[in-house]
């Protein structure tokens, strides 16, 4: 008997069985009235017999249908699980590609994509959800796979046309993934993940909630770990600075409510037990 099968499902299997022996009983009692010819008593029997061999028949094709409806769900779950297994494979060796080019911030792009998922999770959204999110986060800088390696790398102060060429990755990007339309919701994350909440980011200047969610989300994800992160410029910041930080941009750079998340983040320890858990 399948160990999955619930409790309803085996009653029905068991009453299927008793049904099934009492339809063959039927049938054996019939034939011994008719070889008596015992006529009236042969008739009562074959309705019965009916009856039975009816209920049986419709207990059986439940089972049927169920077990093969199981078994079509289970594929299909483990075709989902590939499929996942497989685009987790993919992002990463393209967050490899980023991060042998930018040696600095190797790295930044898986904890962006956990810091992602966990704000996602903080703020209620559905587990689907979360996990694009984590998708999201992890490439959110294709972009740079475009960006000249001395520029990305350079450790003094970027010229103003560097500075330009470094604000070309979010539509960079959104180009590498044109053919890409397994999670269509990833391109607004590239390219908008350097909005700001008050309009004044780049490259559109779109303000408040006509930037996508998965954005917002990506844009503090993205600053925490900046701020949380030595620079080639700086030192990172202390925990108690970040939240400031966080606080002080809330509703100019991020959005409100993802900040005030990101915050309960920080101070009820899910950063840092994410960070041990992931050897960030």
């Amino acid at each position: 008997m399948k160990e999955n099968w619930s409790k309803k499902d085996k009653i029905v299997l068991i009453f299927t069985i008793v049904i099934g022996v009492l339809t063959l009983v039927a049938a054996v009692l019939i034939f011994i009235s008719l070889f008596n010819q015992n006529y009236n008593y042969s008739i009562f029997l074959i309705i019965s017999f009916i009856l039975l061999f009816a209920l049986f028949t419709g207990h059986l094709i439940y089972l049927i249908v169920h077990s093969t409806m199981e078994y079509n769900i289970s594929v299909l779950k483990k075709q989902k699980e590939d499929n996942d297994i497989f685009l987790d494979q993919v992002m990463k060796t393209f967050v490899n590609f980023i991060d042998s080019k930018d040696e600095y911030t190797k790295g930044h792009s898986n904890r962006v994509a956990i810091y992602s998922q966990a704000l996602a999770k903080q703020l209620g959204l559905p587990p689907e959800t979360q996990q694009n999110m984590y998708y999201m986060g992890l490439m959110h800088d294709i972009g740079k796979l475009t960006i000249p390696q001395d520029i990305l790398n350079k450790t003094s102060h970027l010229s103003s046309e560097e500075w330009e060429v470094i604000k070309m990755h979010t539509q960079n990007g959104v180009k590498l993934l044109k053919d890409f339309t397994v999670l269509p919701s990833l391109k607004d994350a590239v390219l908008y993940h350097h909005e700001r909440y008050d309009g004044m980011g780049y490259v559109y200047q779109l303000k408040g909630d006509d930037i996508p969610l998965c954005a917002r989300i990506v844009c503090v994800a993205d600053s925490f770990d900046a701020m949380n992160s030595n620079r080639c410029y700086r030192l990172k910041y202390s925990k108690d600075r970040i939240i400031q930080e966080l606080d002080r941009c809330s509703g100019k750079q991020f959005d409100p409510l993802i900040a005030k998340a990101m915050i309960e983040l920080i101070k009820n320890g899910t950063i840092d037990s994410l960070n041990a858990q992931n050897n960030l």
